[in-house]
């Protein structure tokens, strides 16, 4: 399985990775283009029923303590998807519990730091 990688950017690459996704900041404070790349690189903005570009909320959580459990509060009023990256950006997997759409906690066999990124 190939890993998706997630960037942040005010302009979409001219060569955009392959099977990656990418947040474009737009003019506006919450402003956002998602746009997904296929195998080959070539982007597809998300686009919702009517046909307008929509961007798909997110959160990163940042864990500075070491610990075996995290709380995550996201506030995205949804059941996101989790990935969890220890310090050296290493992919770690845990026991994910959806408390509610808007509370997750995540629980590993042993205790760092890192971040988790949910969407």
């Amino acid at each position: 399985m190939q890993e998706v990688k997630h960037y942040k950017v005010k302009v979409l690459p001219t060569n955009p990775r392959p099977n990656s996704v990418y947040y474009v900041k737009n003019t506006g404070e919450t402003d956002v283009t998602t746009f997904i790349t296929d195998l080959n690189g070539i982007p597809v903005p998300l686009i919702d029923q009517v046909g307008t570009i929509v961007g798909d909320k997110n959160y990163v959580h940042v864990q500075l303590s070491a610990s075996n459990t995290w709380v995550i509060q996201h506030n995205l009023d949804k059941y996101a998807a989790v990935v969890i990256v220890d310090s050296g950006e290493s992919v770690v997997v845990g026991d994910i519990e959806y408390n509610d759409n808007n509370k997750v906690t995540v629980t590993f066999q042993a205790s760092f730091s890192g971040k988790a990124y949910l969407n």
